[in-house]
């Protein structure tokens, strides 16, 4: 790691505090070669393009180093099992494997934004870097571009050659190489998925409270107020749960049915921001009226963690939440113990029967978390064994071992040439699957070729097979793209947007708990563009433009 001067320090510190990017090095950093990490432009060369290189040795020739090496990284960290990622079995086989160590400087979850900006700000950090590249925290305020130009991160563009594994990621894929650069065209290591993963979170419903009530999996939002009225005439207490902002961007369920999510959206091109949309406006009176018969949990603002809510599905109060295919179904019955417990997905909702929605849970090719080869690495002489370490996570070995643990233990190579999980792993004595995955695996945490596919033998049919009904139901198709805002934009962009979320929330949970009625709407809308949002989708829509036009 580096230190620069007091004064700079305290300027990066000024820098953030007002909301600017991160913090910006005062002096040049060495090369890792002949050349230096080169800014961003935008007439850089395709990945098929860059230096050419034995791309067998890369590829297939392990370890990396003959000697045991270190190099440091900066990772978010939370986990019930495992106190540092060195402990998590998969990394302790990459670095028998690759004779890499990394020495883990990790924050915690909760914290790892403001952790983030105390690093940059001091101008001292490790020789890779695990944040976002977009949309959720920890990332570098301004985008990845903007972390090139204040030569943090590396832009990896003229150093392919020496990450053959991710590059051939990259030729398999031309949505994949779109996704994986900045608005000028730079290259980084984000996760790449094996292929399109299938929606995985949407809505869900106690079946088996559906057929005592004698009516079908429900379709309209009609549906749904009968479904939810049939759980309460029988007894059963808060028919519905929904998440303690009142609405569900995460897998959108009865808010999508309406069309207009409080979030900017892709409608053909063009940007919206649902909660300035009469679909809105719709959805709240609805929900009022849902929420004022008892069909709604009555403190649902107040349920914001997980193990408040738990409690609600252990007590059997709930018939109907959003949730995730692959642990509601699963772990929603494990919650309440007894028999007969049925959670399954149900087709997203829509207003009339027949209509297509167009908005479900979408799992691009390429994921917000990224790794990012620091500058630090150049000059701890670390560069190239940082992108061969990422890049091995690309290859068929290393992200074999990080999606599944321990060749011998928990996976085995198939006929197929697939990796396939052991009996130890799936049908564990003492945790479930999804721990053993927690226990053993770390892909969510150190990117790489991320292989979703590993869902489907580890979940029964009928789970896997549920999301399925979400994607049959919507087309997903207004859900914005990966955009990203440059450094200008972002800093105007997060001088309005905070009020404008807080004022959408307050009225949101207003309405819904009778506190307040829609007879304001107009006034509404109003004090939205008094705050800005028109300037805000205008924004979303020059980023959306750069993005369409990669």
């Amino acid at each position: 790691m580096r230190k620069i001067s007091q004064v700079a320090c305290l300027i990066l510190a000024l820098f953030m505090i007002i909301g600017l990017s991160s913090c910006q090095r005062d002096a040049e950093t060495p090369s890792p070669s002949a050349a230096s990490p080169t800014q961003p432009s935008s007439d850089k060369p395709a990945p098929s393009s860059a230096e050419p290189t034995d791309d067998e040795e890369f590829m297939n020739t392990m370890p990396i180093s003959d000697e045991l090496v270190t190099v440091s990284a900066w990772r978010s960290w939370s986990s019930t099992f495992h106190t540092d990622p060195n402990e998590i079995p998969a990394n302790q086989e990459i670095e028998k494997r690759t004779n890499v160590h990394i020495n883990f400087i990790c924050a915690p979850t909760q914290s790892a934004q403001e952790s983030f900006g105390i690093m940059l700000a001091g101008n001292d950090y490790t020789d890779i870097i695990y944040a976002h590249a977009y949309g959720s925290e920890p990332q570098y305020i301004g985008g990845v571009d903007k972390a090139i130009e204040d030569a943090v991160y590396v832009d990896i563009t003229d150093y392919l050659h020496l990450a053959p594994n991710y590059r051939a990621r990259l030729d398999a894929s031309v949505k994949a190489q779109k996704q994986s650069k900045t608005d000028s065209g730079a290259y980084y290591f984000p996760a790449i998925q094996s292929g399109e993963q299938p929606a995985w979170y949407g809505s869900m419903v106690r079946t088996d409270w559906l057929e005592d009530a004698g009516l079908d999996e429900p379709v309209t939002i009609s549906d749904w107020y009968n479904m939810l009225t049939a759980f309460k005439n029988n007894g059963h207490n808060n028919p519905l749960f929904i998440a303690s902002s009142g609405y569900d961007l995460m897998g959108f369920g009865i808010i999508g049915a309406f069309n207009a999510p409080p979030t900017f959206f892709n409608k053909d091109g063009v940007v919206h921001f649902g909660a300035i949309e009469d679909g809105y406006k719709e959805y709240l009176d609805t929900l009022a009226k849902w929420y004022s018969e008892g069909l709604i949990n009555q403190d649902f603002s107040t349920y914001t963690s997980w193990s408040d809510q738990s409690n609600l599905f252990t007590q059997d109060k709930v018939g109907a939440a959003d949730g995730a295919v692959y642990s509601s179904a699963m772990n929603y019955p494990f919650l309440h113990g007894g028999e007969g417990v049925k959670w399954e997905a149900v087709p997203l909702p829509v207003l009339n029967k027949g209509d297509m929605g167009h908005f479900r849970r979408v799992n691009e090719i390429v994921g917000t978390a990224a790794v990012f080869p620091t500058t630090a690495s150049i000059e701890n002489g670390n560069f190239e064994i940082v992108m061969r370490l990422i890049d091995y996570s690309f290859s068929e070995e290393g992200a074999a071992i990080l999606n599944y643990g321990v060749e011998g233990l928990t996976w085995e190579w198939g006929d197929d040439n697939l990796p396939h999980f052991t009996d130890f792993y799936l049908n564990n004595d003492e945790y479930q699957v999804a721990d053993m995955r927690t226990i053993y695996t770390d892909s969510n945490g150190r990117g790489g070729y991320y292989m979703w596919i590993r869902e489907n033998e580890s979940y029964p049919k009928e789970v896997i097979d549920g999301q399925f009904k979400w994607m049959d139901s919507s087309l997903g198709d207004w859900v914005m793209p990966p955009v990203t805002l440059t450094s200008d934009e972002a800093e105007e962009y997060s001088r309005y947007y905070s009020d404008i979320k807080t004022f959408v929330d307050e009225y949101t949970l207003g309405v819904i708990m009778g506190n307040r009625t829609t007879d304001d709407w107009d006034n509404f809308v109003a004090e939205l563009k008094n705050l800005n949002v028109e300037r805000c989708i205008e924004l979303y829509q020059n980023a959306l433009n750069r993005y369409n036009a990669r």
